[in-house]
């Protein structure tokens, strides 16, 4: 195991640890010092005598070069014995390469547009501490690429995340474990490039639509990023049918729900994936649910009086450069057990940055807030800005999309 060392990017105070410091650490240096001096003064002594002193000093001073050459070769020559000018030392005793300083770029994903002109960062993580960043990088807003103030010493184990709140905000990225190079990536200056690191942009509020859809394809509901659809109404026909709900993007080169990591808020800071939510929830329990699991809908654990609740996690929509994102979800629904003509309502929910977990109990998390090593997130709000939600009476409330149906 190499042991975490960190330097501070001084160039002058970096040469001479790297190339003047280590020589003089070295305990064999000091014996070879003192046995100089000690032949010195013998010969300064001698010379005093016979009174030829400066002659003398200088054959004194030739033999200790000689001595310090010899060592310099000797001990140079075998593995092991000694550590290089710029080099550390490792767990066998054999030198270690330099300590690099890291550098990149951040670009959007579908774009390849370089991100930093208002704020990109870059969190460097030790992967045994994750209660904070060993650095907090500032992507240049005018070069458009960060380095580090810190060198990094080779073969050290390091994580990357990567944010910006530029635009309508990125979804985060993690990157790692990456180990840190014996050769610089920089030419002769210690430098290791990291290359690019990409984000995904996320869509802009107006930029998403959602709508519940009839079985005859008229549109029920239809919302947005930032707001709720109407009450819809819907008289079926049969026993069975299926309601689509369809999402769209209206905007090239941006996502919906792309999978983010985030930390939690407790020590060891444990690592947790965010993704895309929905959530339906239906005022009569007679309505086979069977029909639905089959779709892949997932009962929440802790289901209100007289309704039942199902979420499921849904794929990331997104756009790239040439075609607009879609989805669509189909909601099964069997009324067989239902008698005619009653009310039926189904509300439909939708967030992202969500975690599984808590969808599963039927709870919504809030945007991340960053803990640990993770310095801020690039998105600050959910989108739409609540999933599921029960009222203090214990029933769903506040549905993004909804339908009243007169049962057949």
């Amino acid at each position: 195991m190499i042991e975490r060392q960190v330097f501070l990017a001084d160039p002058i105070t970096s040469w001479i640890d790297a190339n003047i410091a280590p020589f003089f650490k070295h305990p064999l240096v000091a014996l070879f010092a003192l046995v100089g001096a000690g032949i010195i003064f013998g010969l300064w002594k001698t010379a005093k005598q016979e009174n030829d002193e400066p002659d003398v000093l200088w054959k004194g001073v030739a033999i200790v070069l000689v001595i310090l050459v010899a060592y310099s070769n000797i001990f140079a020559a075998v593995p092991g014995t000694i550590v290089g000018p710029g080099e550390e030392e490792g767990e066998e005793g054999v030198g270690i390469s330099n300590t690099y300083q890291i550098t990149g770029v951040v670009q959007d994903f579908d774009t390849g547009s370089s991100l930093g002109g208002t704020s990109a960062k870059v969190d460097v993580i030790d992967p045994n501490a994750w209660d904070k960043p060993l650095e907090t990088i500032t992507v240049d807003t005018t070069a458009k690429t960060f380095t580090s103030a810190k060198y990094y010493l080779a073969g050290e184990v390091l994580y990357f995340h990567i944010y910006s709140t530029e635009g309508n905000g990125y979804y985060d990225s993690l990157q790692g474990p990456l180990t840190v190079p014996s050769v610089s990536t920089g030419g002769t200056t210690p430098k290791w490039d990291l290359g690019t690191f990409y984000l995904k942009n996320r869509v802009a509020a107006g930029g998403l639509s959602m709508v519940l859809v009839s079985p005859t394809g008229t549109s029920l509901s239809s919302g947005t990023g930032s707001a709720a659809g109407s009450l819809g109404q819907y008289t079926a026909t049969g026993k069975s049918f299926t309601l689509k709900v369809n999402i769209y993007l209206s905007a090239y080169s941006v996502h919906w729900g792309a999978p983010m990591e985030t930390l939690g808020t407790l020590a060891p800071y444990p690592r947790e994936t965010r993704q895309l939510v929905m959530w339906i929830a239906c005022n009569n329990t007679a309505v086979s649910q069977s029909a639905l699991t089959a779709r892949g809908f997932i009962p929440i654990s802790n289901q209100p009086p007289g309704w039942f609740v199902m979420y499921m996690v849904l794929p990331e929509v997104k756009s790239d450069r040439s075609t607009l994102g879609s989805a669509t979800v189909d909601m099964p629904i069997d009324t067989t057990a239902v008698a005619a003509n009653k009310n039926v309502s189904f509300y439909v929910y939708f967030a992202d940055l969500q975690k599984t977990l808590d969808a599963s109990a039927g709870v919504y998390d809030g945007a991340p807030t960053a803990y640990g090593a993770f310095s801020a997130y690039g998105l600050t709000a959910l989108m739409p800005a609540t999933g599921y939600y029960q009222t203090s009476s214990n029933v769903p409330n506040g549905a993004w999309l909804s339908v009243k149906i007169k049962t057949a």
